[in-house]
């Protein structure tokens, strides 16, 4: 029962942080909420509620019991020392480039001649999820930071899944495999895809990196820069 217990603080966590992922995505209350307060303030609401469970998330897993799976070696604190700033990069370039096929905030309409990292991956947002995610679990060996850092891992991916059912709804089939086999999950990039305004957006995304690394430590309780 003390095992018990001392588990529940994470589960609740963990529970109450997919529980507003998988409620709100559901199109029907979705579609209620942005008629009830508009797409913005929606969106505005939406990220504010997921960044507070997402940090209570990570607290409740530190204060989980300690059980090691892998042990840490030195080695492993580089991987996401590498890979965070690319995944930040990635998540910003995509986020703000048109995208037909997954996650954007970008308003203009998709231009093909310039595809931005859309020519990299389909889902450049959820990629990069995925790339943050993996670097995590390599010098996280325990089991609390296994299962969210798997949990994370599982929910792009899928998410990824989910996406192209979307926008196979939303574009018809003919568009979406038109589409889908231009654009895959990941390719080596043809044509003319890395422009100004990318490399603009993927560097902002690498300062975002650093500087969330310099407070790192504040907001999650782990120094993310230590020698």
């Amino acid at each position: 029962m003390d095992d018990f217990a001392a588990w529940t603080p994470f589960g609740t966590a963990l529970v109450a942080f997919l529980a507003s992922h998988a409620i709100p995505a559901r199109p029907p209350l979705r579609r209620r909420l942005t008629a009830l307060m508009g797409d913005r303030l929606y969106l505005a609401l939406y990220s504010a509620l997921s960044i507070v469970l997402l940090v209570w998330l990570v607290h409740a897993a530190a204060g989980a019991p300690f059980v090691e799976l892998w042990s840490f070696e030195n080695w492993q604190r580089h991987v996401p020392a590498l890979l965070v700033p690319i995944s930040f990069g990635l998540g910003a370039a995509g986020l703000f480039t048109p995208n037909p096929l997954s996650m954007s905030a970008a308003r203009r309409p998709f231009d093909e001649s310039r595809p931005g990292v859309t020519a990299l991956t389909r889902h450049p947002v959820l990629m990069a999820l995925a790339l943050w995610t993996a670097s995590h679990l390599v010098p996280n060996g325990d089991l609390s930071h296994v299962i969210l850092f798997g949990t994370f891992l599982v929910l792009s991916i899928g998410g990824m899944f989910i996406l192209d059912r979307r926008a196979r709804r939303r574009l018809g089939e003919a568009e979406w495999t038109a589409l889908a086999r231009r654009y895959r999950v990941l390719q080596w990039p043809r044509g003319r895809w890395l422009d100004c305004r990318t490399v603009l957006l993927g560097l902002a995304g690498v300062v975002f990196a650093f500087a969330f690394a310099l407070l790192h430590e504040v907001i999650i309780g782990v120094p993310a820069l230590a020698p």
